[in-house]
């Protein structure tokens, strides 16, 4: 942990890693610019989140790729909606394997949970439009809700 001090104009909070490490070879080297490289590394911790609408269009962008990888001859009857949890890359690739949420126990609808986890698979990776790369935490960690129909329709 290292102690900034109040010498270059910081208030004096205990920080450690590379930020504090930064902060004070910034401090020795440079002296007077501190502030602004404190500045631009506050701004870049908080990144900014979807709106509403935009996490509507993705999860509508998402759909459409998925409608496309879609393979399933079910019968209608069952109110099962598989929930798969995925990791998403940055460049819209799987980092391991889908993970379904809710494990049915009837026959027709473990067809549908096979169908959800086989789309996921088979969609990999997905293209991520430039718009939603920045809100990258905002969809790294994605739970998708499968309806069959809308993967139909």
């Amino acid at each position: 942990m290292v102690e900034v001090g109040a010498k270059h104009g910081w208030r004096s909070k205990p920080e450690s890693g590379l930020a504090a490490r930064t902060r004070v070879l910034a401090g020795v080297l440079f002296a007077g610019v501190p502030l602004i490289l404190f500045s631009v590394a506050a701004e870049a911790q908080s990144s900014p989140h979807m709106s509403k609408e935009m996490r509507a269009r993705f999860q509508d962008t998402l759909l459409r790729q998925y409608r496309r990888c879609w393979s399933a001859a079910i019968v209608g009857g069952s109110t099962f909606r598989p929930v798969v949890h995925v990791h998403f890359a940055p460049d819209g690739s799987l980092i391991g394997a889908p993970e379904l949420k809710n494990r049915p126990t009837d026959e027709k609808d473990l067809a549908r949970a096979d169908a959800a986890l086989r789309a996921v698979r088979v969609c990999n990776p997905l293209r991520i439009p430039d718009e939603f790369k920045p809100f990258y935490e905002d969809w790294q960690n994605y739970i998708l809700r499968f309806n069959e129909n809308d993967m139909t329709s």
